[in-house]
């Protein structure tokens, strides 16, 4: 009797085994986490001087032609500001093609020692300062 019972609870054992095993081939193949790199926008830093402003723009990629952008910033501390950069848009109608759209913004800020970061829709953008000028 024990060794029956014990007989049985291995080869359920082997049998659940071989079906979880099976499954994870299976649905593992077809599941798969893509994770793509943080989208590269490279910014143009125009520093006003007497108004102590920095006037940013550059180029962003837009989901589709039918997307627009909106700015908000916001100061995370001394010398760190944030770009929340949210789409709107509606995508009934419009191909999933990837659009360059320009944004500006003018941010209060002081004119050395400050850092820039920045999101599109809460995914992390590498914000890039290619190009500082003063006036």
């Amino acid at each position: 009797m024990r060794n029956e019972f014990l007989w049985r609870f291995i080869w359920i054992l082997v049998v659940t085994s071989a079906v979880g095993y099976a499954a994870y081939l299976f649905f593992g193949s077809i599941v798969q986490a893509q994770t793509e790199p943080p989208m590269e926008v490279d910014v143009y830093d125009y520093v006003d001087v007497q108004a102590h402003t920095h006037r940013l723009s550059g180029i962003i990629m837009l989901p589709t032609k039918c997307h627009t952008i909106v700015v908000k910033t916001k100061e995370l501390g001394p010398g760190k500001y944030h770009l929340y950069f949210s789409t709107f848009g509606d995508e009934h109608g419009c191909a999933p093609d990837p659009q360059p759209v320009a944004f500006r913004t003018v941010i209060d800020a002081p004119l050395v020692g400050v850092r820039f970061s920045a999101t599109l829709d809460w995914m992390p953008i590498d914000f890039k300062i290619v190009s500082e000028a003063h006036s």
